[in-house]
C-alpha cells in the first residue's frame, strides 16, 4: 500500500512537471541594475507575477504556464511598458534598449506580439500629437489598420487588443458608431465560440452589446424638417443629485440645446468644444443646454462634467435607458434644438447647421 502511495505521488509531481510553458526570453541593454517586471494584464487592473535585476549582459527569461483562453501580459522598466499576448506555448523574444524600452524594441515568436507592437507605436503617436485636427486623421488610419487585422483573423489577441487601445482615456473605437460596432461584433463572436468562460471574453462581449443596445432603440419620434414637434419629458440628477427637469430648464429660457452624448467616446471633446462656442455667443440672450450624459462610470462623468458650464444631467441607465428609445438615438453625440413652447424646433446634423438655427431661433 505504501509504495502504491509513492508511486501515486510520483506520477502527480511528474504530471505538474510536464505542465505545457510559454517562455518570454532576450536582452535589455543599458538596463544593467535596473528591475525587469513580468505583469499579468486583466480587464480592469494589472498584477506582478515575476520579476528579476537586469545583469550587466541584460539577458533574461521568464516561463509561466499555460492558461485554458489566450492571456495578455507586459513587461514593465522603470515606467516604460511592452505589452504581449500568449495563447499557446510560445516563446517570444525581446531586444530592447533600456532608454527607449517602450517604443525602440524589437519582438519575434508571434505574429500576434509584432501587430501588437505596430498598433501601441501608432496609438503612443496619436497621444503625443497636439494637433487635434491631424490626431483625428492618425486615429482614422489607426482604425483603418485595426480593421484590415481584426476581419483578417477576429478570433486572435492582436484583434483584441486593436479593439481596447485608449488615448485621453477614451476609446479609439466608438462603441457607438455602427461601423465600428461591426468590428466590436467579429471578436466578441469569435472570442464567444472559442473562449466562452474567459474574462476577457466576457468583457469585449459585453462591449459589443453595449453598443448594439443603443442602435436598437424600440421607439422612436418622427421629425420632420422645419415643423415643431412636442418632446418628451426628462427628470434626471445633476451634479449635486437632484432632479432637473427638462421642462423646467425649457420655460426658463428661450431656447433650449438637448443634447445626448457619453464623455467617454471619442467624439465627445471636440464636440463639447463645439457646444461652448455656441454657449458664449448666445447664452445671454436666452439660450442654455441640457446635457445628458450615458456614461457607464458616474466618477469619469462627474470629472468632465464639473468643468462644463451648463446643465449636465446623468442618466445610470445608460443606453437601456427609456430616454435613448423614446428620442430614437442610434448614435451618439445627438442633438435637438427646443424652443420655450415645449417644441422640438430642429434634430441637428451638423454644427454649422446648429448655430445657423440657434441664430435665427434666438432672434425671433
Amino acid at each position: 500500500m505504501q509504495h502504491i502511495l509513492i508511486l501515486v505521488i510520483l506520477l502527480l509531481v511528474s504530471s505538474c512537471n510536464k505542465q505545457e510553458k510559454w517562455e518570454i526570453r532576450g536582452e535589455v541593454k543599458g538596463g544593467s541594475g535596473k528591475t525587469l517586471y513580468l505583469e499579468s494584464v486583466e480587464t480592469h487592473h494589472q498584477d506582478i507575477i515575476d520579476s528579476l535585476v537586469l545583469k550587466a549582459e541584460g539577458s533574461f527569461s521568464f516561463k509561466q504556464n499555460r492558461l485554458p483562453a489566450p492571456s495578455f501580459y507586459r513587461l514593465r522598466l522603470d515606467k516604460q511598458i511592452i505589452q504581449f499576448a500568449i495563447d499557446s506555448t510560445e516563446t517570444i523574444v525581446v531586444n530592447a534598449q533600456a532608454e527607449n524600452f517602450a517604443q525602440g524594441y524589437t519582438i519575434t515568436g508571434s505574429l500576434d506580439c509584432e501587430r501588437m507592437r505596430e498598433l501601441s507605436l501608432l496609438v503612443m503617436d496619436i497621444a503625443k500629437e497636439k494637433n487635434a485636427v491631424l490626431a483625428d486623421s492618425m486615429a482614422r488610419e489607426y482604425r483603418s489598420l485595426a480593421k484590415k487585422y481584426i476581419y483578417e483573423r477576429p478570433y486572435s489577441t492582436s484583434a483584441y487588443f486593436a479593439l481596447l487601445q485608449q488615448t485621453d482615456n477614451q476609446l479609439i473605437f466608438d462603441l457607438y458608431d455602427k461601423d465600428d460596432q461591426k468590428a466590436f461584433g467579429a471578436v466578441a463572436t469569435n472570442w464567444n465560440q472559442k473562449f466562452p468562460e474567459s474574462e476577457a471574453t466576457k468583457h469585449i462581449y459585453n462591449l459589443a452589446l453595449q453598443g448594439l443596445k443603443m442602435t436598437r432603440a424600440s421607439k422612436s419620434v418622427e421629425y420632420k424638417v422645419g415643423e415643431a414637434t412636442d418632446y418628451f419629458e426628462i427628470e434626471l440628477p445633476s451634479l449635486e443629485n437632484k432632479p432637473v427637469k427638462l421642462s423646467t430648464i425649457a420655460k426658463e429660457n428661450k431656447l433650449t440645446i438637448l443634447d445626448f452624448t457619453a464623455y467617454q467616446t471619442k467624439a465627445s471633446s471636440s464636440h463639447n468644444m463645439h457646444l461652448i462656442e455656441i454657449y458664449d455667443k448666445y447664452k445671454d440672450k436666452g439660450l442654455q443646454i441640457y446635457q445628458v450624459s450615458f456614461d457607464e462610470d458616474l466618477h469619469y462623468w462627474k470629472n468632465v462634467a464639473s468643468n462644463l458650464p451648463w446643465v449636465s444631467v446623468w442618466d445610470a441607465a445608460s443606453i437601456q435607458s427609456k430616454n435613448a428609445s423614446l428620442y430614437n438615438i442610434s448614435t451618439l453625440p445627438t442633438t435637438f434644438i427646443l424652443n420655450g413652447e415645449g417644441e422640438i424646433v430642429e434634430k441637428i446634423e451638423s454644427y454649422e447647421k446648429m448655430e445657423s438655427i440657434v441664430k435665427n431661433e434666438i432672434n425671433k
